[in-house]
């Protein structure tokens, strides 16, 4: 039989604000049910994961800051456009396009 592991987590944002983080592991097989350290490291990275998602959130939002709603729309379309590249580079060719990504960290 195999399980499932997740974690959810609330973070508030102030005046009655809240997001929510969610992340799993879908099928655990059952001999990895059966070994509660590691269940441990698995609930931990779950965890962790959460942690970095919402600290990811509150760097966009920082970005976001002080431009108007047009200049965010155009910013969040643009990171949209270069995922789905690199998406569509990682499904076609394993990886993404070096020096797209290279421009990208500049």
């Amino acid at each position: 039989m195999k399980r499932e592991i997740g974690i959810e987590r609330l973070y508030s944002l102030g005046q009655y604000k809240n997001i929510k983080f969610a992340d799993r592991y879908w099928e655990v097989p059952e001999e990895y049910s059966n070994n509660p350290t590691l269940i441990d490291r698995l609930y931990y990275i779950l965890m962790v994961t959460i942690e970095l998602e919402y600290r990811r959130y509150l760097e966009l939002n920082q970005r976001l800051y002080g431009l108007d709603l047009g200049e965010a729309i155009s910013y969040l379309q643009e990171v949209q456009s270069d995922i789905y590249k690199d998406i569509q580079d990682l499904l076609t060719n394993g990886e993404i396009n070096s020096s797209e990504q290279e421009a990208k960290n500049e």
